[in-house]
């Protein structure tokens, strides 16, 4: 990121067009970090998910 990008923002005299361009360049670099944090989360509850479905199959065939 350059540090142009940021003084934009930060200058609210700038004309709201210009503010809204960098806004737009920026939010793609904002998705993708949000998206790298999301995911190890996902595959930590997708991985509690498989085991306790593991554990109540378990269950099932002890008890049957």
């Amino acid at each position: 990121m350059s540090p142009t990008t940021l003084t934009n923002i930060q200058d609210s005299k700038q004309p709201l067009s210009v503010r809204r361009q960098t806004v737009n360049e920026l939010l793609p670099y904002a998705t993708e970090a949000i998206s790298a944090l999301v995911r190890p989360i996902r595959g930590r509850l997708l991985l509690v998910r498989l085991q306790v479905n593991q554990n109540q199959t378990r269950r099932w065939q002890i008890s049957g």
